[in-house]
């Protein structure tokens, strides 16, 4: 079993229920199935108590799909996860985990939660909103350094899983999801701007032959 050192100890001790100040983003662990649940349970209870939004990772539906079944959901990219922005506070921290259907708020401890990144947030944010075919994939992490410059989508980064006249597939990661496990999308090939290397890419009918 792991043990955590004494300055590790001490560092934990030293930050426990000491929140960074103002509102920030925060990643929270539920059971499977029940993050809708959470969620709405959030917005009933803490909305005037210094939550300022929360929203789950889903997927809108193809608007080609969408035209044969018009009552088609959004469907999630990833399961098990909730984002809350916040002015984060012991109130808060507490009334969220002691919620049945909640895992953990994810950080380095109790009371000790991990600020997410606006612009990762910012980065899934548009992913869901795109039709960009997102889906999990297992980490690859040895593709060219790729950058999406035009479009909705513009800003985000990643490595280039496969390639074709006319569309990139790319391996986005985020800092909450493990270290195997990434998110794949397809853009555009006029959108994205791939940093020269020696690295030579699969073609994306290769790619596509194995999805």
């Amino acid at each position: 079993m792991y043990k955590l050192d004494k300055n590790e100890l001490a560092l934990r001790q030293e930050s426990r229920g000491r929140y960074p100040e103002g509102s920030h983003w925060y990643a929270v662990m539920v059971h499977h199935g029940r993050e809708e649940r959470v969620r709405n349970c959030i917005d009933e209870s803490l909305a005037d108590r210094g939550v300022d939004e929360t929203f789950l990772p889903l997927v809108q539906p193809d608007p080609r799909a969408q035209r044969r079944l018009p009552k088609a959901r959004p469907q999630f990219l990833f399961r098990s996860y909730l984002f809350l922005r916040c002015a984060m506070n012991d109130e808060i921290y507490m009334s969220v985990c002691d919620h049945s259907s909640v895992y953990r708020i994810l950080g380095r401890g109790h009371r000790i939660p991990t600020v997410l990144d606006d612009e990762e947030i910012c980065r899934l944010r548009k992913i869901l909103r795109v039709d960009c075919r997102p889906e999990m994939v297992t980490r690859r992490n040895i593709g060219a350094s790729a950058h999406i410059v035009d479009g909705l989508m513009a800003g985000v980064q990643g490595r280039v899983i496969a390639v074709n006249s006319k569309e990139v597939k790319l391996e986005v990661s985020f800092s909450f999801l493990n270290m195997g496990t990434s998110v794949a999308v397809i853009v555009p090939r006029a959108h994205v701007r791939i940093q020269e290397n020696s690295h030579r890419e699969p073609s994306m009918e290769r790619i596509y032959q194995h999805v």
